[in-house]
């Protein structure tokens, strides 16, 4: 016998016999499963990478990142948020360039970025179901910021 599991099917109806010689009677049972937070979100991808211009403007998006969580309601709804990070720069090692909408999971930019050729960020991105007793998943984004050509190449004699 197989556990009854709401993703799959929510409502049932048992239809139940009593007999007793001749005679015989029926009666419906209505069942509704409520749904138990048993999956945590899953990322997509459990490390994402991207190249971002260092010239983006303050709002580029950067990374969408996804989850999934197939449990019903609150339980399979997911929040995301950057639960850690480093910078890696010259002068700074604040993660506070990015921000990530919490609702969509795109990271995207909040400061200008550095000029700096190597410069690269790495987050710690969490999705949480909005479950009574939250399950949650992380993965890894790393973001490279590079330079784009600002200057036409000229030819020495």
């Amino acid at each position: 016998m197989e556990a009854l599991g709401n993703e799959v099917a929510r409502d049932f109806s048992i239809i139940i016999a009593a007999r007793s010689g001749q005679m015989s009677n029926y009666a419906t049972l209505s069942v509704t499963l409520l749904d138990e937070n048993d999956h945590p979100p899953k990322f997509l991808q459990s490390e994402y990478s991207v190249k971002i211009l260092a010239s983006s403007p303050i709002g580029t998006v950067a990374v969408h990142v996804q989850a999934h969580d197939p449990d019903n309601g609150q339980n399979g709804v997911i929040r995301y948020a950057i639960a850690a990070g480093t910078l890696q720069l010259f002068e700074s090692n604040d993660y506070g360039y990015f921000t990530i909408n919490r609702v969509s999971g795109e990271v995207s930019t909040v400061k200008a970025l550095s000029a700096h050729e190597h410069s690269e960020a790495l987050l710690i991105v969490r999705a949480t179901d909005q479950a009574e007793y939250s399950r949650s998943d992380t993965c890894s984004v790393r973001i490279q910021t590079t330079i784009d050509e600002q200057w036409q190449p000229i030819f020495q004699k």
